[in-house]
């Protein structure tokens, strides 16, 4: 039997011990409140650590992560290593996202990339230059480019005229 469920076990059975000895000395109603105050109490507990984990859940970007008592310090723990290994994941990632940005807003020539629909996603500042579009971080509106503009920009590549290079996102 793994450590879990010993822990888990170790609560309701000697509860139960206790309550057939107040059986022997003081009878079976008396044994079965005990009992049963026993369990409830074993109930609010676990109560109370799943509204904690409930109000953790509601908002983890500003909430600590609760400790937990009993069973639930592992369960806490490991949740808190999970957390701690994504948000370590996501800030690389943002790194990595500034790095490309930084790159890509050095480029000589504009860049914009297209999603299935031909709306723009993304675009490096010279791009936004050339189209006259104002897509900064707090300004992401949908911006369509027809196919009109599209076959002009490859034409325009294909003539090597300096112009704003289009990529499509998968």
């Amino acid at each position: 039997m793994s450590d879990f469920w010993q822990r888990a076990f170790f609560f309701p059975f000697f509860l139960l011990l206790f309550a057939l000895l107040i059986w022997a000395i003081a009878g079976a109603l008396p044994a079965v409140l005990v009992f049963a105050c026993g369990l409830a109490l074993r109930l609010l507990h676990h109560l109370r650590n799943l509204a904690d984990l409930l109000r953790w859940l509601k908002d983890p970007e500003n909430l600590a992560l609760p400790d937990g008592s009993g069973l639930w310090v592992e369960v806490f723990s490991q949740l808190n290593k999970m957390v701690r290994t994504y948000r370590q994941q996501r800030d690389r990632q943002d790194a990595a996202l500034r790095q490309m940005e930084q790159a890509t807003g050095a480029l000589p020539e504009g860049v914009v990339i297209l999603d299935d629909a031909d709306r723009i996603e993304w675009c490096n500042p010279l791009a936004e230059k050339h189209l006259g579009l104002d897509i900064s971080r707090g300004n992401r509106r949908s911006y369509s480019i027809s196919p009109r503009a599209i076959s002009a920009s490859r034409w325009c590549c294909a003539a090597r005229v300096r112009t704003t290079w289009c990529s499509r996102s998968s």
